[in-house]
């Protein structure tokens, strides 16, 4: 009866046990994850001829809609950038036609860069030209969310983001 309940409890406490080693292993999993796709978004960023500081602002930008998930979804958005409507179509068909997978960071970057020299010429101005500095990295991260992104309360998130930036641009 003893040896029973004594069974009982350790089979409870090992299945506690690897429940939270799981849930360790997601976590520490999606942390490591999230640093790798940091690092390889910020390559394929400079590939295209960012400078640090526009790295950083469109950094800062994509930490706040996606964490660096190319595959977050939120209602109905997506990606990197939490593209909807007409521009997720838009990245599809532009992943496709290049020969891409348009869950992949190098297609959602890729796509973002050509997006923005066609369809966002001004914010794609403001990123190549800014400073390469804490404060062009605020400046591109403040333009990047007010144009680009377009989230609600855009001013103060604009603000937030341009915050964010020049933080990251001291740890790129």
């Amino acid at each position: 009866m003893i040896a029973r309940k004594i069974k009982k409890s350790l089979v409870v406490i090992l299945t506690l046990l690897m429940i939270f080693s799981v849930a360790t292993t997601v976590t520490h999993t999606s942390e490591v994850s999230a640093a790798s796709n940091k690092a390889t978004v910020y390559k394929l960023l400079q590939s295209y001829g960012y400078n640090k500081a526009a790295c950083a602002g469109i950094m800062a930008n994509i930490q706040a809609e996606s964490s660096f998930n190319p595959n977050c979804k939120s209602g109905s958005c997506y990606g990197l950038c939490q593209w909807t409507g007409s521009r997720k179509s838009k990245l599809k068909a532009y992943a496709r036609k290049n020969g891409m997978n348009y869950k992949s960071l190098k297609a959602q970057v890729a796509y973002l860069n050509y997006e923005l020299k066609t369809s966002y010429k001004s914010v794609y101005k403001t990123l190549k030209s800014v400073s390469n500095s804490k404060s062009g990295a605020y400046k591109a991260a403040y333009k990047f969310c007010y144009s680009f992104e377009r989230p609600a309360s855009k001013a103060k998130r604009s603000k937030q983001r341009g915050a964010k930036a020049r933080t990251m641009y001291a740890t790129l």
